[in-house]
């Protein structure tokens, strides 16, 4: 490991971290639907964000109060809301108005978003109208303006973070995590590659083994609105990632257990997971400070009552590959789908609600095993005080245009063992029981 270059080739890792990771990719309209928006809407949407630029404010704050957010019960007229116009520009004392702020404009579409503001006020604010004769729902009205705005509001006119001078090292990285009481940690596929979960992307990834079901493109095993219409695919499929027992199936790596190290000596404000491995829970990290941003096979949920089952009430039909249905409603709608988000799915309220808190106490941020192409997880990454220190532990560079304080490129696993031979703290040792529950062989901490 070294922070310029890549470490060697582990026995128990592979390929890069952007292979690995689990979490859903942005959203993409299935296969022969329509997408929400007309190239008219298009040109209509860069005229009026190009508009409102012009006529923001140099505030770039989303609100952070209720007093300040749209009543979610309510009716509420686009006139009432309190930001009509989201605020575009860069930094309050930038000089340069021409600067856009692709984040302010994405953390404004989230606080609205969570305020409860509907998709359609939303569109009228920004003076755009959905297309006539498409019917889409609120969600995916949602979905459609949060991948319409990173195209419009493009990463290179944004104000990037910028490199502190003050932290260049990995003895400066040790030295923040002996300091640091607030530590805020973005984790995806590559802290788990070790322990054996299977990918996605991969040559022999998941994706690559879906030719069998006859699918019209892989990612339809996961589009929720395939899946309302023909849940049998993915059902035929779930078996390979469902936890086979009450149990963990797969053992948690050095990193994971370096994450609850940090929560034990208190210096864990969050881990925000793009994983649905469970691993931070098997790992002992409280649910408090985990967020599993794309869900997790721990629950599932009828689509018609909305009803919550543990994962031990869907085991038989899973791994059985039958269609668990919802014994409450007996709606022909009520499939018990396990509560992982699909494509065309919302995030969890709660990583919302998580990050809006988190990202003005952290003293910390670490980036470890992401690829940082996931939306809208990976827009948090600038959501936080230019000033706070940001350290990637990944197997290449990612987060452009944002500069990271400390790229540590190579395995996590074995990056973080490094840190803590100079900290002098030692890793936990994989709990007995848990090993008992899996008849893998833990990654090995050294």
């Amino acid at each position: 490991m070294n922070m310029h270059s890549n470490a060697p080739p582990s026995k128990k890792q592979r390929a890069s971290d952007d292979e690995y990771e689990q979490a859903t990719p942005p959203p993409a309209p299935a296969p022969g639907s329509t997408s929400p928006f007309s190239a008219t809407d298009a040109i209509d949407a860069a005229s009026a964000i190009a508009e409102a630029r012009d006529q923001a404010s140099d505030e770039t704050d989303a609100p952070d109060n209720e007093d300040d957010q749209v009543d979610a019960s309510g009716d509420s007229e686009v006139a009432a809301m309190q930001n009509p116009v989201p605020p575009f520009r860069g930094d309050a004392d930038s000089s340069d108005d021409s600067d856009v702020n692709e984040e302010a404009f994405m953390n404004w579409l989230v606080d609205q978003k969570t305020a409860g503001t509907s998709a359609g006020q939303m569109l009228d604010a920004l003076g755009l109208g959905v297309s006539e004769g498409v019917a889409v729902d609120d969600d995916e009205l949602w979905e459609a303006m949060f991948s319409m705005g990173i195209r419009l509001i493009k990463p290179a006119m944004s104000r990037p973070r910028e490199k502190l001078d003050s932290v260049n090292t990995l003895q400066d990285v040790a030295s923040l995590l002996r300091s640091s009481k607030k530590i805020v940690v973005l984790a995806g596929a590559g802290i788990s590659v070790s322990c054996g979960i299977p990918d996605f992307r991969s040559e022999n990834g998941i994706y690559s083994r879906l030719g069998e079901y006859n699918l019209p493109n892989p990612q339809c095993m996961f589009d929720i609105e395939f899946f309302r219409s023909n849940p049998r695919p993915f059902f035929a499929f779930a078996k390979e990632l469902f936890p086979k027992s009450s149990g963990f199936t797969f053992v948690p790596s050095p990193s994971h257990y370096f994450l609850k190290l940090l929560e034990a000596k208190g210096k864990l404000l969050r881990i925000y997971s793009q994983n649905i491995d469970m691993l931070e829970h098997a790992a002992g990290i409280s649910h408090e400070r985990a967020v599993l941003c794309h869900g997790s096979f721990a629950t599932a949920t009828c689509l018609a009552c909305k009803r919550t089952y543990p994962n031990d009430a869907i085991r038989e039909e899973v791994l059985n590959q039958l269609v668990p249905m919802c014994q409450s409603c007996n709606s022909p709608d009520g499939i018990v789908k396990p509560d992982i988000v699909f494509f065309g799915e919302s995030l969890p309220r709660r990583f919302h609600d998580s990050i809006k808190s988190d990202e003005g106490e952290a003293d910390l941020v670490l980036v470890m095993g992401s690829s940082l192409k996931v939306n809208p997880v990976r827009s948090i990454v600038g959501r936080f005080k230019k000033d706070t220190p940001m350290i990637l532990i990944n197997r290449e560079p990612v987060g452009r245009p944002h500069k990271f304080d400390v790229e540590l490129l190579g395995y996590s696993d074995e990056i973080v063992q490094e840190l803590c031979r100079l900290l002098g703290w030692e890793i936990p040792q994989p709990d007995p029981v848990l090993l008992g529950q899996s008849n893998l062989t833990p990654p090995p901490i050294v």
